[in-house]
């Protein structure tokens, strides 16, 4: 830790890099691949439901799909993070450039790629003789990343900043679908009480609407954070062990107690998700898809009590300036949207529309029922847009049916 004898010994700690990545919730593991991990494609019908002993409940054309699922993109999310590099992201290329040095303050640009995903991120540093600190973040994902687990910053701060203040969503953690019970208020506690140890260790106490946040010593002397915009809000996490501890751990005591502190301040967040664990079943408007991002985080010396609460406005940002997403193109959205969403039809259809069909049985090729594989195909894209709000699945799967019973 770091004796201080006055707050901007703080701002001398204050180190930060782009944060994209969390340790896996259950329902970010959610899809095809947990699925097949699971042994779904093994599962056999008991003999008093009337199949033959030994029938596969998943098998024929399902069991093809259902095999070339990742291949076609409807994996997890969490596996979709791997795939892309999201948990082993470093900084590559950095470039640092004074922009200004003025009586009043320091500009400097930090520039760099997170690899192996490609993210680039662009920081404008301002530094106050105060000691206040003010970040204007840009970042730019590829229309081909899958939706973000967060976009924010992460910090590691010392260990003797144990005191916790918010005015935020609380007191117990939330998320972006999970904060109806959590109203927005002061709160006090720990960086220690925030971890909610589940039974298999994941991303966890999180808190969001974060007007500002402030950790401090036993002195009451610290750092505080808060949205460069008035009018925004961001969600914060702290704790004494990183995302890969929890990512790795199984059990709740293989978790590691860190000396020091990791702060997570985020622009967006994934969010919880729970309609099921077993398939993608996280509210779209929720998702926090590829674009490009700007927002920005104000830093300030606290050196009292009473000034743990919103900083004054340095300098009021211009409109749209610091929040601001601008979709990626047309053309990049449908190859997106047709690699991940085309193929999601186990997760939505209940299994007995294979079962039931007696065309399933009929026309094999190479041991795959046709129509039952072009049916899933089917099913499948009529899902997908089902998602988006464009046509109703279940009278698709009716009309294939009734089709099939000709």
């Amino acid at each position: 830790g770091v004796a201080l004898l006055a707050g901007k010994e703080v701002a001398n700690e204050l180190n930060g890099v782009h944060s994209f990545w969390r340790a896996h919730t259950d329902n970010d593991n959610g899809g095809m691949d947990t699925l097949t991990g699971c042994g779904a494609h093994n599962q056999r019908f008991a003999a008093e439901t009337g199949w033959p002993e030994g029938t596969y409940r998943i098998r024929g054309g399902f069991a093809f799909i259902l095999k070339y699922f990742d291949w076609l993109g409807d994996t997890s999310y969490g596996l979709m993070w791997t795939k892309a590099g999201l948990d082993r992201l470093k900084p590559d290329g950095v470039r640092v450039t004074v922009k200004e040095k003025l009586p009043d303050k320091v500009v400097v640009q930090i520039s760099y790629t997170m690899m192996p995903a490609r993210i680039a991120c662009t920081t404008v540093l301002e530094v106050f003789p105060s000691g206040d600190i003010v970040l204007r973040n840009k970042v730019v994902l590829r229309a081909s990343m899958p939706p973000m687990p967060r976009i924010g910053m992460q910090f590691f701060l010392p260990e003797c900043l144990e005191q916790l203040s918010y005015y935020a969503n609380g007191p117990h953690e939330c998320y972006p679908d999970r904060k109806l019970g959590a109203p927005v208020g002061r709160y006090e506690t720990t960086v220690t009480e925030t971890y909610v140890p589940y039974l298999a260790p994941s991303e966890n106490g999180s808190r969001t609407g974060m007007r500002w946040m402030a950790l401090l010593n036993k002195q009451n002397k610290g750092l505080l954070a808060a949205p460069l915009d008035p009018k925004d809000t961001l969600g914060f996490s702290a704790h004494h062990c990183t995302d890969r501890d929890l990512h790795v751990a199984k059990h709740p005591h293989e978790v590691p107690r860190r000396p020091e502190i990791m702060l997570h301040l985020d622009h967006q967040v994934m969010p919880c998700g729970g309609n099921d664990s077993w398939s993608r079943a996280h509210s779209q408007k929720y998702l926090v898809k590829p674009g490009t991002y700007e927002y920005g985080i104000r830093f300030k010396v606290v050196n009292f009590q009473s000034q743990v609460t919103r900083p004054e406005i340095i300098e009021r940002a211009e409109e749209g300036n610091v929040v601001n997403f601008r979709q990626p193109s047309y053309i990049s959205v449908m190859y997106v949207f047709l690699m991940q969403y085309m193929c999601s039809t186990i997760a939505v259809t209940p299994l007995k529309v294979a079962e039931n069909a007696e065309w399933y049985k009929r026309s094999k090729f190479m041991g795959i029922p046709l129509p039952a594989m072009l049916g899933s195909m089917v099913v499948s894209v009529g899902a997908a847009l089902y998602y988006q709000g464009k046509a109703r699945v279940e009278a698709l799967i009716a009309t294939l049916l009734s089709f099939g019973n000709q």
